[in-house]
C-alpha cells in the first residue's frame, strides 16, 4: 500500500470524525454533504484530467453517493454510542435513509453498502436506538433481510451476516449461525465454506510477528512475551466497545496477576496523540499501530472487526483467533484451563 494511498485513507477518516463530532447532529450532517461534495468535485477533476472511463466514474459516483447516506443515516447512532453525544432527531430525517435503495446490485458493489444494510433495514437502528445485545441485535438484522425483494442483493447480504457471526468476538448460538447458513441459496454456500476455512486456519498457527512502540517510543515485539499466556487486543480510538470491556479486562489481569499471563492492547486506526491521551485507560501493555502496521496486522490476523481478541500460547502459538470478549465468562475459563495445563507440564 503505498503512502499517497496511507494518506488518503487516514485523511477521509479524519474528515469524517471531524464530521460526526460537530456540536449537533443537523451541524454533522451538513459537514457530511460538504464533505460530499467535495469528493464529487475531485472525481470530476479527475475524469476530465485523466480521461476515466464512464463505467469508473458511474461506480464512484454511486460509492460517494452511498457512503454519504451511510454516514448521515448511522451519524445518530454513531455519535451516541462512540462519542456519547444525545440528540434530537430532526423531523425530516427519515428520508435520508428510505433514499437508500436496498435492491441495488451496482450500489452493492460499493465498499459501505452492505455494512449499512443493518441500519437501513432497521429504522430503528438507524435512529440510535440500538440493542446492545449482540446476539439479539444479528437475529433482527437476519429477520429483517426478508425485506430485500432482490434475492441476489439478499443472499450476498445474508453471507456478510454469516461472515460477521463467524469472524466476530462474539460466540453466536450455533442455531442462529445454521438459521443463517440455510437462508443463503446453493450458489453461495462455496463462498460460507471458504469462511468457515478462514476462520478456522489461525489456530495452531504461529502469531504473525509484531513490532510495535510503546508510549515511551520503545520497540516492543510479541516474542519478548514467550513464556507467557498472551491475549492480544485490537481496538481503536472512538471504539465505544472496545473501552466497555476495560473494567472486565482489569478483573482478568488482577485475577491472573501471578501468572504468566500478559495482555497487549494493540491501538489501529488512530493518531498517536488521541491514542497517548487514552493510555492511561488501559490496564495491560498498551502498543501503538501506524498505518502500514494497521494493514499487515488486519491482513495477518484477519480483522474485519473491533474489538478483536486473539490468544497466543507461550511458544507463540494462537490459541483462539477470535477469542470471547472479557466480558464473556468463557474467555477467563478458556485462560485458566490453559494456564492451569502448563503449570502440569
Amino acid at each position: 500500500e503505498s503512502k499517497a494511498e496511507i494518506g488518503g485513507d487516514l485523511l477521509l477518516r479524519n474528515l469524517v470524525s471531524s464530521a460526526l463530532t460537530q456540536p449537533t447532529l443537523e451541524n454533522a450532517l451538513d459537514s457530511l454533504d460538504a464533505m460530499e461534495t467535495r469528493l464529487f468535485a475531485l472525481l470530476g477533476e479527475a475524469k476530465r484530467s485523466l480521461d476515466l472511463p464512464d463505467w469508473f466514474t458511474e461506480f464512484e459516483e454511486t460509492n460517494i453517493k452511498y457512503s454519504n447516506l451511510v454516514f448521515k443515516a448511522g451519524a445518530p447512532r454513531v455519535r451516541k454510542l462512540m462519542f456519547g453525544m444525545q440528540d434530537t432527531i430532526p423531523f425530516d430525517f427519515d428520508p435520508i435513509y428510505q433514499t437508500f435503495d436496498i435492491n441495488s446490485e451496482l450500489a452493492m458493489t460499493t465498499h459501505n453498502f452492505l455494512s449499512s444494510l443493518p441500519s437501513m433495514i432497521q429504522t430503528d437502528c438507524a435512529l440510535g436506538q440500538i440493542d446492545l445485545d449482540p446476539i439479539n441485535r444479528m437475529t433482527q438484522y437476519y429477520n429483517k433481510s426478508n425485506q430485500i425483494s432482490n434475492s441476489r442483493v439478499r443472499d450476498v447480504f445474508r453471507s456478510y451476516l454469516y461472515y460477521r457471526v463467524q469472524s466476530s468476538s462474539v460466540f453466536y448460538p450455533d442455531s442462529l449461525v445454521s438459521r443463517i447458513r440455510t437462508g443463503v441459496s446453493d450458489d453461495m454456500q462455496s463462498y460460507l465454506d471458504w469462511v468457515d476455512l478462514k476462520h478456522n486456519q489461525l489456530n495452531g498457527a504461529p502469531a504473525p510477528p509484531i513490532h510495535l512502540l510503546d508510549s515511551t517510543k520503545s520497540l516492543v515485539s510479541l516474542k519478548d512475551f514467550e513464556g507467557n499466556l498472551v491475549l492480544l487486543d485490537f481496538w481503536f480510538v472512538g471504539c465505544r466497545f472496545c473501552k466497555l470491556e476495560n473494567p472486565h479486562m482489569k478483573s482478568l489481569i488482577e485475577k491472573f496477576g501471578n501468572e504468566p499471563f500478559k495482555v497487549l492492547h494493540i491501538c489501529m486506526k488512530s493518531s498517536w496523540d488521541s491514542w497517548r491521551n487514552q493510555v492511561m485507560d488501559f490496564p495491560g501493555i498498551p502498543l501503538y499501530s501506524n498505518p502500514n502496521w494497521d494493514t499487515k496486522l488486519e491482513n495477518s490476523y484477519k480483522i474485519s472487526g473491533y474489538p478483536r481478541y486473539v490468544l497466543v500460547d507461550e511458544d507463540g502459538m494462537i490459541l483462539e483467533g477470535w477469542c470471547e470478549r472479557p466480558s464473556d465468562p468463557m474467555l477467563e475459563e478458556r485462560i485458566s484451563a490453559k494456564l492451569n495445563q502448563v503449570s502440569l507440564q
